[in-house]
């Protein structure tokens, strides 16, 4: 890789007419002035193959999307179903021959046999046992249990077959987001390749460093020509970004056990060896009837005779043959069953060795897009003194570790799949399971986050600096003023910043004055207008902070009630949320948590966290879990650390998992500079 020094000097030998990124690249924050336009195309190019990298890595989809893609039609051609029906035609011609012949003699001399018979004869004979009306019955079923026997091997063959199909369809689900990842990091290597080649001739660095960007650029051509030639894997109109799955590999044994197919092969397989073997009646008996010719005119007899003719064997059996072949396919039932779930334990074993892989591999690609983070902050922060070399070679690092995640995901795909294969059972969506890499863990923080910011702090932080604390500290969720000392320019292009980011906008309005009946629809205006901005509307109206509160409650709070019925009409099927304090009565919690979509429990007052949990448990259980969200104060609490641990007390304790911070100002200062 380059060098910084040698990356820096070069950036600006770059000829002026070599477009280095498309005009979507342009939405990226501006570089400032004194960079060269060529190095700025560069920093524009890595931010962009940054953000790209990471939006289409960031969180896998759900299990439906896994669903899909191990059940995705794979159906490959049969000819079982051709067997079965030539073996029940056998089966039917056999059963048509009932054993009657008719036989015949003529001879112009003498006409001598065993029996004896005149010089002319013909019979009509019927034989009963050996190749006669019940052998050939028995041979006509033992062919029709072959053929039940072809069809339900064919299903289970069919089933395999499938299963093996679609082993190598999984390159084709992975290739749309393989190959956008190829090429970006195609599209960051060109002018890096451009660099790296005028630093050699000029002396700045060594061949070595040069054949690092030549040798990528060569590998992936070769990969996307790879991608662009092969039909099954060409299609990268989807661009799935599956989810880690494991197998309940418990299920699937259990499974294995109650599959009665075996069973059922077995009960044929029995049905054929003993029709077969009543086939192979070695006892004849035969019943006829039998016209005789005096051709010769010799006065010999010339009439008509019936009679029956047998043969018996005179031996003895020494081994119950059949016995013997029912107890051989009792046990391959037993060792077919054992072997299937020996195939899937190692199958399953595999699929772990796997997992592992990709816990590491994500946990690198998380490591290195916090590098990438902190680097592209620093730069906001420092300027030029950031070397563009540095971001290169992190951001290619990125590429590299994202990709390698993409492989990973892929093959632990094709161990699930083997799973499936090697159990030879029918694919369930109850086996299949999604495993949390962070288990409700974002950036070492428990839950999901909110945070209040207020107008004055927001209109004098940028944009871009709060929406890097946020995404630093992991929260999710922004209640932002929308009162009428917000800068309503700002607000309106943070609401965009946000939702570039997949960040949740609550926009803080209210007035105390609005409990008041005669202001009721003067509220719900305010709160449908504001609600149609970003979708969700954070109530901050506190009744107990009125003096008539405390001289008629209940009439104050029968008209706070009365408001938020209107309001929850008037944001029609936006988002409401209220922020309540931990007094009231359980029946206004209760119709507050029917009416509001989250209700924020403002859990102030102490740094004893026990304390407030207890306070807590006595008025959350009022309002559905889904809905709690509990509110501290960052004056509360010591440090930052102090904070975390109240959070993770709180999850602990009273399965909180909803948290949310009062107030960014605050946060913001103790965080100092640690983004």
């Amino acid at each position: 890789m380059m060098t910084a020094s040698v990356a820096v000097a070069s950036i600006s030998l770059l000829d002026k007419n070599v477009s280095l990124a498309p005009a979507t690249y342009q939405d990226t924050a501006a570089l400032p002035d004194s960079v060269d336009p060529e190095a700025q195309k560069l920093w524009i190019l890595a931010q962009f193959v940054q953000s790209q990298t990471v939006d289409r890595l960031q969180t896998g989809q759900s299990l439906q999307v896994a669903d899909r893609i191990l059940t995705q039609s794979c159906e490959g051609k049969s000819i079982e179903q051709l067997r079965a029906d030539i073996l029940r035609a056998e089966a039917d011609n056999m059963d048509s021959r009932n054993g009657f012949e008719l036989r015949g003699g003529y001879s112009t001399e003498s006409f001598n046999n065993d029996d004896d018979d005149p010089r002319a004869y013909l019979e009509l004979s019927w034989d009963v046992l050996r190749n006669g009306y019940r052998a050939n019955g028995h041979r006509s079923q033992a062919l029709y249990g072959e053929a039940d026997l072809v069809e339900l091997r064919g299903r289970k063959k069919q089933l395999v077959q499938s299963y093996r199909c679609r082993r190598y369809r999984l390159a084709q689900t992975f290739s749309g987001l393989y190959g956008y990842l190829l090429s970006l990091k195609l599209e960051l290597m060109k002018p890096v390749y451009d660099v790296e080649r005028r630093a050699y001739f000029k002396g700045w660095s060594y061949l070595d460093d040069y054949l690092v960007s030549e040798g990528d650029i060569r590998e992936l051509e070769s990969e996307l020509r790879y991608l662009s030639m092969d039909d099954e894997q060409n299609d990268v109109s989807f661009i799935y970004n599956p989810p880690i799955i494991d197998v309940r590999i418990q299920d699937v044994i259990e499974e294995i056990r109650n599959d009665d197919h075996n069973v059922r092969l077995a009960a044929l397989q029995k049905k054929v060896l003993s029709e077969k073997e009543r086939a192979r009646d070695r006892n004849r008996l035969r019943f006829f009837v039998r016209k005789t010719f005096d051709v010769a005119n010799t006065g010999g007899n010339d009439g008509m005779v019936a009679g029956l003719r047998f043969n018996v064997p005179l031996e003895r059996q020494q081994h119950d043959i059949l016995k013997y072949k029912m107890d051989q396919v009792d046990q391959e039932v037993e060792l077919h069953a054992w072997e299937r779930i020996s195939r899937a334990r190692a199958a399953y074993a595999e699929l772990r060795e796997q997992m592992r892989r990709v816990i590491k591999q994500r946990y690198r690609y998380l490591r290195t897009q916090e590098r990438v983070r902190r680097i592209f902050l620093e730069k906001k922060i420092a300027g030029d003194e950031v070397e563009l070399a540095r971001v290169i070679a992190r951001v290619r690092t990125l590429m590299d570790t994202g990709i390698e995640l993409v492989r990973a995901r892929e093959e632990l795909y094709r161990r699930v799949n083997e799973v499936f294969l090697a159990a030879q059972i029918a694919y369930q969506p109850s086996m299949l399971m999604r495993v949390s890499m962070n288990k409700d863990i974002n950036r070492a923080r428990t839950g999901e986050r909110s945070v209040y910011l207020w107008s004055g702090m927001f209109n004098k932080t940028s944009n871009a600096v709060i929406q890097d604390f946020l995404e630093a500290k992991s929260v999710r969720t922004v209640l932002l003023s929308a009162g009428r000392k917000t800068d309503r320019v700002k607000l309106m292009e943070y609401v965009r910043i946000a939702n570039r980011h997949r960040q949740n906008v609550e926009l803080i309005v209210g007035d105390n004055n609005w409990i008041e009946p005669g202001k009721h629809e003067r509220a719900a205006a305010t709160v449908a207008t504001v609600s149609e901005i970003t979708g969700a509307v954070h109530l901050d109206v506190e009744p107990h902070t009125l003096p008539e509160y405390k001289t008629n409650r209940e009439q104050t709070m029968s008209h706070y009630l009365e408001m938020l019925r209107r309001l929850r009409e008037a944001a029609s099927i936006n988002k409401l949320t209220v922020a309540v304090p931990l007094h009231w009565k359980e029946d206004e919690y209760r119709i507050v948590g029917e009416l509001a979509d989250s209700v924020y429990f403002m859990t102030y007052g102490s740094p004893d966290i026990k304390k407030l949990a207890r306070r807590l448990e006595k008025v959350m259980d009022f309002v559905a879990p889904e809905k709690v969200v509990v509110v501290l104060r960052i004056d509360d609490f010591e440090d930052e650390w102090a904070l975390e641990q109240a959070f993770d007390y709180l999850r602990s304790k009273l399965g909180v998992k909803r948290f949310a911070i009062h107030q960014f100002r605050k946060y913001f200062s103790q965080s100092g500079e640690q983004l």
